[in-house]
């Protein structure tokens, strides 16, 4: 499937960028490191981004495994072997926010944030830290009302981001947190709040399937654009 995409985004001039994302906590690290390594060197675009691994996705022994080690392992790796020839690196910042800033400034990865309303000072900190452009994940719906698979998969993604137990109540509250929701004008308003607050580059998730929401994406940076 990587490969695929990596043969799109060529055909389409390299307009776009492919990024392979590796848990290096997983078991089969090593395999997928080595899998991605071969398949980067066959084309002249994509990247990789190396994170932690998220716990729910993680059984006991994987997550028993020391991060800063396989981190800089493959931080290491991918700078010999994959980006000198302008292949993008991201490192994922969840819960690694120090080795992630020593991984940026060491080895030129580009911060990989999650979109978190209260820690906007965690971006303009990446920045003065490392000097890299920082990157934010963002899911996003453009539009009103919000339709049931998007709403779904906001309170989904709300619950996971809260890492505890929760409620109704405190997931309605995180969901505008880590997401961002609404017509043209208030979506467009968050993402320059971004950018004021040192996001350089926004990859946003749609919440609902189709390219419906690209279109309405593009409506909005065209949008701000004109202002």
């Amino acid at each position: 499937m990587f490969d695929n995409l990596l043969d799109l985004a060529e055909e389409l001039g390299g307009k776009t960028i492919p990024v392979f994302t590796i848990p290096v906590r997983r078991g089969d690290f090593e395999e997928r490191l080595s899998g991605c390594l071969e398949i980067l060197k066959k084309h002249n675009v994509g990247g990789v981004c190396i994170v932690a691994g998220n716990p729910a996705y993680l059984d006991d022994e994987e997550l028993a495994k020391p991060v800063r080690p396989l981190l800089v392992k493959a931080a290491e790796v991918l700078s010999r072997e994959a980006t000198q020839d302008g292949k993008l690196l991201m490192i994922g910042t969840e819960n690694v926010e120090r080795i992630a800033a020593y991984i940026s400034s060491r080895y030129g990865a580009i911060p990989f944030t999650l979109l978190d309303d209260g820690k906007h000072g965690e971006l303009k900190w990446f920045r003065e830290k490392t000097g890299m452009p920082v990157a934010v994940y963002a899911p996003y719906h453009v539009g009103n009302p919000l339709s049931e698979q998007a709403l779904n998969r906001a309170r989904a993604y709300a619950a996971r981001r809260l890492h505890r137990d929760y409620d109704e109540d405190a997931v309605r509250m995180k969901i505008t947190q880590v997401a961002i929701l609404g017509d043209v004008e208030r979506v467009g308003g968050r993402l320059e709040q971004l950018a004021g607050a040192g996001a350089s580059i926004i990859v946003g998730y749609p919440l609902d399937d189709g390219i419906e929401q690209l279109r309405k994406l593009a409506e909005v940076i065209h949008f701000w654009a004109a202002r």
